[in-house]
């Protein structure tokens, strides 16, 4: 009898298309991002204790108040944008469609200016027009806070952008490292300088720290991007596509923060600053 060598093994489905190479990339990639989130961990908490201690239960109230507004409106600013981003990023890219890229990324800032400037002016005639409703707030502090959201809103943008192109350690270094270190290093620098800080300065250094994180994160941007796709200069759009498709990611998120900063809002509307902190 005639034997025949056996055929080699070849996988299939999702393991057909793994090399050994992608394999270790990915567990690389998948602890390199466990590390960052550890680190932008260790940052947060150490700021938190710093700020704590010099701003004590009345002034770390206030600040804890002002900075849970500012996610929140920092959230309908992103309207979900930064998910979306991710996921058309990476299919225009393994397609090549430079200027279907060019035009999402393109349509995604001009929606978050748009809806900044409305969450802005919003809040700003409430402020304004509707004062009894934040008396125990210490609205420096909410002033600074409004601004920081778009700010926050355009990182996060810059961000999954640079994820969905492939860079997802890159994409992580402004919003998940810088801003949290460089804030940690303002408060540290005031410190030792002996200013008095309150709720006002410190949303104050948390809006520069986000704002150098701003640029960090669009530098990291722009040197992430292909070559072929800095040539490209035309635009293509699927503005209807990309708003259905954003809408259920902006209920999400928008959920997701609620329940992440609703107690303190509930809290603040009943209770002193000094118990909120």
């Amino acid at each position: 009898m005639t034997s025949f060598p056996d055929k080699p093994h070849r996988p299939i489905g999702f393991w057909a298309r793994r090399t050994d190479s992608d394999l270790a990339r990915l567990f690389l990639g998948g602890i390199a991002s466990f590390a960052v989130k550890v680190l932008n961990t260790a940052l947060i908490f150490l700021a938190t204790v710093m700020l704590a201690r010099n701003l004590g239960p009345d002034g770390y109230g206030s600040y804890a108040l002002a900075y849970s507004i500012a996610m929140i409106l920092s959230v309908a600013c992103q309207f979900g944008l930064p998910q979306l981003l991710i996921r058309e990023t990476a299919k225009a890219k393994s397609h090549c469609d430079w200027s279907i890229l060019r035009g999402l990324w393109y349509w995604s800032a001009l929606l978050t200016l748009f809806i900044s400037v409305i969450v802005l002016f919003s809040t700003v005639s409430l402020l304004v027009f509707s004062p009894e409703s934040f008396e125990s707030v210490d609205r420096g502090a909410v002033f600074v806070g409004l601004l920081l959201a778009p700010v926050l809103a355009f990182c996060s943008l810059a961000g999954a952008s640079t994820r969905g192109l492939g860079k997802t350690l890159l994409g992580q270094l402004g919003e998940f490292v810088v801003r949290p270190g460089l804030f940690l290093v303002f408060l540290v620098v005031v410190m030792f300088a002996s200013f008095d800080l309150d709720p006002a300065v410190a949303m104050t250094l948390y809006l520069a720290a986000a704002m150098a994180s701003l640029l960090v994160a669009s530098l990291i941007l722009i040197g992430a991007q292909p070559g072929s796709l800095r040539a490209a200069r035309a635009r293509e759009y699927r503005k209807s596509q990309w708003f259905r498709s954003t809408l259920p990611l902006a209920l999400v998120g928008a959920f997701h923060l609620l329940i992440g900063y609703s107690d303190i809002l509930i809290l603040s509307w009943f209770r002193p600053a000094s118990d909120v902190g």
